[in-house]
């Protein structure tokens, strides 16, 4: 174990598929635990509603601003209910989270914009 618990760094070797400035444009992008991510749009309007971030995230939802007007969605309970660790979400959010935080679970990175 390190000082930080079981936390280890990101692998270098990770090659994720978006790169995390990527993530930080004006278009939404839901990264999935199982190292996938792809482009979303909200499915009515023109803004993600509730119900619709809840079914991406599998859950009750939390907001963690990035920088610039984004915003990362990820499941509230996602550490209590044992999801998965998520290595692209995380690279993402690294430069906002506390010392040796990580994501689990599905994310979506979206523009406040797109939040309602």
């Amino acid at each position: 174990m390190t000082s930080r618990g079981w936390w280890r760094p990101l692998s270098t070797a990770m090659n994720p598929t978006v790169s995390p400035t990527h993530a930080l444009r004006k278009e939404a992008i839901l990264y999935k635990s199982n190292g996938t991510s792809q482009a979303v749009q909200p499915q009515v309007g023109q803004k993600f509603g509730l119900a619709e971030l809840q079914q991406m995230v599998g859950g009750y939802i939390e907001v963690v601003p990035l920088s610039e007007g984004q915003l990362m969605v990820l499941n509230e309970e996602g550490k209590l209910r044992g999801l998965p660790v998520n290595r692209e979400a995380t690279a993402v959010a690294l430069p906002f989270l506390g010392a040796g935080d990580f994501i689990v679970g599905d994310a979506l990175v979206c523009d406040e914009g797109l939040f309602d």
